[in-house]
């Protein structure tokens, strides 16, 4: 007898919420497979109050944005990556948002890759220091119809 495939659950969490986001709006979303966190997504409503993180791309109150978006490296390619972003996707265009804006670090050529799959094109870069290193990013956006 063949054994079903456990399929993969797309859930609403405040596990991996950080005290102090509690009271803005974020929105993060896990996905599960046999009770195993294999990938995670923040949809942030009003980006405009991460001003370190969304600063250099004009971003607006009428934009969303992603973040804090991971899948296992043993699941990718599976199509988890795709479905978390169609969750904050369709939240976005729920709020009425008109875009919804992203950042990569220049060096993740496969989260580049996915992302440019889904429509988002590069809208500028900058660099974070981090231990004392300068480090590449870019910041995308793609525009929600």
């Amino acid at each position: 007898m063949k054994r079903k495939k456990a399929s993969v659950i797309i859930r609403e969490t405040k596990r991996i919420m950080a005290p102090s986001l509690k009271k803005t709006y974020s929105r993060f979303f896990e996905a599960m497979k046999n009770k195993k966190h294999i990938g995670q997504i923040r949809y942030d409503k009003d980006p405009t109050i991460y001003e370190d993180v969304y600063n250099i791309a004009n971003v607006k109150k009428s934009d969303g944005g992603i973040s804090h978006f991971y899948v296992n490296p043993h699941k990718r390619g599976k199509g988890i990556g795709t479905r978390l972003m169609k969750k904050v996707e369709r939240l976005a265009r729920a709020d009425g948002k008109k875009r919804i804006v992203l950042e990569a670090r220049e060096s993740n050529k496969q989260a580049l890759k996915l992302y440019k799959s889904h429509g988002f094109e590069i809208i500028g870069k900058r660099k974070y220091t981090f231990r004392k290193k300068r480090i590449p990013y870019v910041m995308m956006a793609k525009e929600l119809k």
